[in-house]
């Protein structure tokens, strides 16, 4: 009673007219927005069998370590689980290391085959992989497997870069070799699955041959001087050190976890050359390979016309300088004529040495000497006498140049100041600290004729210019002139620190490396010498391997034991033996290679608000590489103008209904 009656107000009911241009004005602005979303379509695979299966390397330690017992059968027993647990779609390559790695089977053969056949392939090829004599270099195996990870993603194309999976089968044991990993960039994508296989026994003990026992005094008490390690987990402290074939032994003493250098037992005679430990449970590193001392034999030959024996001659320092050691046997023989030249061999005389003048019937000895390759060292005591040196020399006898004798005051000296120590026999003073020859005094020098021997190389001068040291070559062989000698009346040069050094230089020179290396381990390379010339190398076992001209090492040190090498002057025995690292058998940390940048797949080196970068950054790579906001943008432009366009004219068929 009291409101006011309010009658009901009539709408009029509104209707959508025109859908096709709210259609069309959706649509644009729906694509605008999808514009500024960036979106990609994910690609589809390539494979016929759709998205590819994880990559696997299958990596198995074939170390001289894994030869302990029960080590071959673990292994085989995991590679049958691992196998298992892949499926038909993962991609599998094998690989096996030591000192080297080896791809047992790559991925192109394990693709598009069945599972069965795919794992019948890998057991077969493992069958023949045994356990070698190597060390374990483990850093270079992980970055090869990390490569043939890499080299299969760019076969296969950008779809299937996921990376992959390292399955590393090893003892892990301590003394494997991990520098390789410290420059390389692990990559963010592959992942170490350690697989530790354990030996039935832990004390292990190996023995090295100790430096100390290159000794003077132990060779001469026919002593040898070891090192015996005991690994960190053996069970037990004493054993016993032997020569092989013989019953004397000695017990010894070494702590779980340490080393020790202990004396062997007296050689039983001089061919004993394997020195055996006994007492740990493992028997892979107990023998001890050790090359019979042979020092070489050198012969010097000098020629004088009247040699002298005392101290105011040269043959008296060259005979206290050429003193026998435990790698040379030198002997100094003095001629005044030289035997004949067929029964004077290069091959016989390492270095000779000629003082001026030379007579007339050495000169063809000493030319076929030359023509071997060989150095002669000329002592020049008259510069006036140079026609022997000419026809040393091959060179034409011409009237040489009338030089002034050089002129020294009565207390003066000349030093050496200028030295070529980029040439073989001044290399030795390449160092500051060894290149000072202030305190060596020459108080006469010959007069040398530079223009008259043009192909002459000087390799030192006194600080008055003057050559001191020159090389003349003569076919193969070449020709060291001093134009003073180290008699006291000449120089100090013989009570000097480097006149030693010198002479030695001189021998290397024309006798080629005077010390050939002894020990090696295996998988080592061995330099070959080419003075003197070494034609064949007897391993262990008897095989002869035929040394190529030319050949600068022998890599076929695949197994321990002692090795002959075959040269012109004799025999040149040399050891074999494993890296003494493979003793070293105690488990590494696991932290040891993570440290090195080796992710484990629990293991993430991302910082906290680092994650979510990395992950989009592949989404970003492929909406870079599609860029399917442009062909949006398009879309939209287009459905715009369409829009205008029907706008327009259905408001021009509205003006003309109104019309009429």
């Amino acid at each position: 009673m009291f409101l006011e009656a309010s009658p009901p107000r009539i709408k009029t009911r509104s209707r959508l007219e025109n859908l096709l241009l709210l259609i069309l004005r959706c649509l644009a602005f729906l694509l605008l927005a999808l514009c500024f979303t960036r979106p990609f379509l994910p690609f589809k695979s390539q494979h016929p069998g759709g998205e590819p299966g994880q990559r696997t390397v299958l990596l198995v330690d074939t170390s001289a370590s894994m030869r302990r017992e029960g080590m071959q059968e673990t292994i085989r027993q995991r590679v049958s689980e691992t196998l298992e647990s892949l499926s038909n779609k993962d991609r599998l390559a094998v690989m096996t290391f030591s000192n080297k790695v080896h791809r047992l089977v790559d991925y192109p053969e394990t693709t598009g085959i069945t599972k069965e056949k795919r794992d019948e392939l890998v057991m077969q090829r493992l069958a023949g992989a045994n356990p070698d004599w190597g060390g374990s270099q483990l850093g270079t195996a992980l970055v090869a497997a990390v490569e043939a990870i890499t080299e299969d993603e760019a076969r296969e194309g950008i779809d299937a870069s996921n990376g992959g999976k390292i399955l590393l089968l090893s003892d892990l044991q301590q003394g494997s070799v991990l520098e390789e990993l410290n420059t390389f960039h692990w990559p963010e994508n592959v992942t170490v699955a350690l697989e530790p296989v354990e030996a039935d026994a832990t004390s292990n003990a190996g023995l090295l041959l100790a430096a100390s026992s290159e000794d003077a005094n132990d060779m001469k008490k026919n002593r040898t001087q070891v090192r015996i390690w005991n690994a960190a987990d053996s069970e037990t402290d004493k054993f016993t050190l032997a020569w092989q074939g013989n019953g004397g032994e000695a017990e010894i003493y070494v702590p779980a976890g340490r080393s020790r250098v202990v004396r062997a037992p007296a050689k039983p005679g001089p061919g004993a050359s394997v020195l055996l430990l006994s007492g740990d449970e493992e028997e892979f590193d107990n023998r001890l390979h050790i090359a019979p001392q042979r020092p070489r034999p050198i012969n010097i030959v000098y020629v004088a016309n009247q040699p002298e024996n005392g101290p105011q001659g040269s043959l008296f320092y060259l005979q206290k300088v050429f003193q026998p050691s435990r790698f040379l046997l030198p002997k100094v023989t003095a001629f005044s004529q030289l035997p004949k030249p067929e029964d004077f061999r290069a091959t016989d005389v390492q270095l000779a040495i000629a003082e001026s003048p030379i007579a007339e019937v050495n000169l063809e000895p000493l030319k076929q000497y030359l023509a071997a390759g060989r150095k002669l060292l000329y002592i020049l005591n008259d510069e006036n006498d140079l026609g022997g040196l000419q026809q040393l020399a091959n060179l034409k006898s011409e009237p040489l140049p009338v030089l002034e004798k050089p002129k020294t005051a009565a207390g003066q000296y000349q030093l050496i100041e200028e030295l070529n120590t980029r040439h073989p026999v001044l290399t030795s003073f390449a160092e500051p600290r060894y290149r000072d020859f202030t305190k060596v005094h020459f108080w006469k020098h010959r007069t040398w004729p530079e223009s008259a021997f043009a192909s002459a190389n000087v390799l030192a001068r006194f600080d008055n210019g003057s050559p001191a040291l020159v090389e003349i070559p003569t076919g193969k062989g070449s020709i060291l002139l001093l134009t003073s000698s180290w008699r006291p009346e000449d120089s100090q040069l013989a009570v000097s620190t480097k006149f030693v050094p010198l002479l030695f230089s001189i021998l290397e020179y024309s006798a080629g490396r005077l010390a050939q290396k002894a020990r090696f381990a295996t998988g080592d390379a061995v330099p070959i010498p080419q003075n003197p010339v070494a034609t064949a190398i007897v391993k262990p076992d008897g095989k002869r391997i035929t040394i190529n001209k030319g050949q600068e090492t022998f890599a076929g040190t695949d197994t321990p034991g002692i090795y002959r090498m075959v040269t012109s002057e004799g025999e040149l025995p040399f050891a074999v033996n494993i890296p003494p690292e493979e003793s070293r058998t105690q488990p590494m940390a696991p932290k040891q290679l993570e440290q090195l940048g080796v992710l484990f797949p629990n293991v993430s080196t991302a910082k906290p608000d680092e994650p979510t970068k990395k992950s989009q950054k592949p989404f970003a790579e492929i909406e870079n590489q599609q860029k399917l906001w442009k062909w949006l943008l398009a879309a939209a432009c287009i459905l715009f103008l369409m829009e205008t366009w029907l706008a327009g004219r259905m408001t021009r068929t509205a003006l003309t209904a109104q019309e009429g």
